[in-house]
């Protein structure tokens, strides 16, 4: 049943997947949750399985329509903040970089709309993170140089990178992109 509802659209499956692991949740379920969340990416889990990913993957679909988790204090650089794109991102992943040169080409135009823009690395190096970073044309911007093991990337369920989130001026997580393109409320 969960590969016809796929068919139909990935918006579709995600919310059905979502309505199954929150009645699982509420049933104490959380492993079974977590397997269901990691289906539609591929992920093969045992209800029995304590997976991390699994976890982080069901984090991600709880985020979407809930108040966002704390950000770093980081200074922003948008004046009257209209919503905000939070990327987590590596130095050196090629993905990231596509997205990070599209976020650089469309600052102008995203700052001047109110729209912050948010880096957290995933980086261990603090280098290879700073010198990466000082070309972004935004100032919030943040490493703690723990990996995917950093408090940002647990409480927000990044699972990998590139993870994008929009959040609307309320700070509700609109929603969970892999592409810049796909997040529609800014454009």
């Amino acid at each position: 049943m969960i590969d016809s509802v796929g068919k139909q659209s990935l918006d579709s499956l995600e919310l059905f997947v979502r309505q199954i692991a929150d009645a699982l949740c509420e049933q104490g379920q959380e492993r079974l949750a977590a397997s269901v969340a990691a289906y539609p990416h591929g992920i093969d889990l045992s209800a029995d399985d304590s997976s991390e990913i699994g976890l982080r993957l069901l984090r991600q679909l709880q985020l979407i329509g809930s108040k966002a988790p704390p950000l770093p204090q980081i200074e922003t650089d948008a004046k009257e903040v209209k919503g905000s794109i939070v990327l987590f991102f590596e130095s050196d992943c090629t993905a990231c970089d596509t997205i990070i040169n599209e976020l650089k080409a469309s600052y102008d135009k995203l700052h001047t709309a109110g729209i912050r823009i948010v880096s957290i690395a995933s980086d261990s190096d603090k280098d290879l993170y700073e010198t990466h970073a000082s070309s972004f044309p935004w100032k919030d911007k943040y490493c703690d140089y723990e990996s995917f093991f950093g408090e940002y990337f647990e409480k927000w369920g990044v699972a990998s990178t590139p993870t994008l989130y929009y959040i609307d001026e309320k700070g509700i997580v609109q929603g969970r992109y892999y592409i810049l393109k796909d997040i529609k409320s800014w454009t």
